[in-house]
């Protein structure tokens, strides 16, 4: 590549729980990981939370009814409203180093939907680790991206961006802003990556960079570098050995 990737962050929750219903064809135990706080305030990106029944049994209002409940108490009520043979276990708790093994073994496919670059990176490494095939995505403003990594077919999150980018260098979500309907849009893809490979058909984005940008309407697939021998956790001399717990930096005080 002769041309620099930028760094996204996510939309949290939203993102990934929007969408792992879709699990539901294989009546998939879904994961859900967000960095939890009870509901302070409305958040539009966040559709799978705060939700209330509507007139019709499979219809969802958003509404703020559910401020103050836990998001994942208030996403597996969703989503188990809407089929109730789905299992949803939930984490109340921050994933790290001495956990994530622990919560990602039993769960055949793992989707990225964080809001900060420590836990990416850590998800990268633990699913390397576990050889765990998992989707990673990012958005601001009116651009995402996503890509797929599945164990032995192609380059990791880390092989892509090596490190966490330095402090300031990208704004927050706060700062720059997050679009809901974007994180419906690159959940979606997200979602549909989980069911190709639980599926095992089409061709998932491993080896590719699936950028969007919502404002001149156009995606780009973007080949990455097939050659992961170097990468310093999926490379053939890995210099990461265990996982690291890089520092987090609030998104303005604001609890996602």
């Amino acid at each position: 590549m002769n041309f620099p990737l930028p760094y996204l962050l996510d939309d949290g929750i939203g993102a990934s729980t929007n969408n792992l219903n879709v699990l539901q064809l294989h009546q998939a135990n879904t994961f859900m990981q967000p960095f939890d706080s009870p509901l302070h305030r409305f958040n539009q990106r966040e559709v799978m939370i705060r939700q209330t029944r509507g007139s019709h049994q499979s219809r969802k209002t958003t509404t703020t009814a559910d401020v103050g409940k836990a998001k994942v108490q208030s996403a597996k009520e969703t989503m188990e409203a809407i089929n109730p043979d789905v299992t949803v276990n939930t984490y109340r708790t921050f994933i790290d180093s001495e956990n994530i093994l622990d919560i990602i073994k039993d769960y055949d496919f793992v989707i990225d939907g964080t809001d900060n670059f420590p836990a990416k990176f850590l998800i990268n490494d633990a699913c390397v680790m576990a050889k765990k095939p998992f989707s990673h995505a990012g958005i601001i403003r009116f651009k995402g991206q996503l890509m797929t990594y599945v164990p032995g077919q192609g380059p990791c999150y880390r092989c892509v961006f090596k490190n966490p980018p330095p402090k300031d260098a990208v704004p927050t979500c706060k700062q720059a802003g997050v679009i809901g309907a974007m994180g419906g849009v690159i959940g979606s893809l997200q979602a549909m990556e989980a069911i190709k490979y639980i599926l095992g058909v089409g061709d998932l984005l491993t080896g590719y960079l699936l950028t969007y940008d919502a404002l001149k309407m156009e995606f780009r697939k973007i080949k990455l570098p097939s050659d992961t021998s170097k990468c310093p956790i999926c490379g053939e001399h890995p210099t990461i050995t265990k996982l690291i717990d890089y520092e987090q930096v609030e998104c303005d005080g604001v609890h996602l």
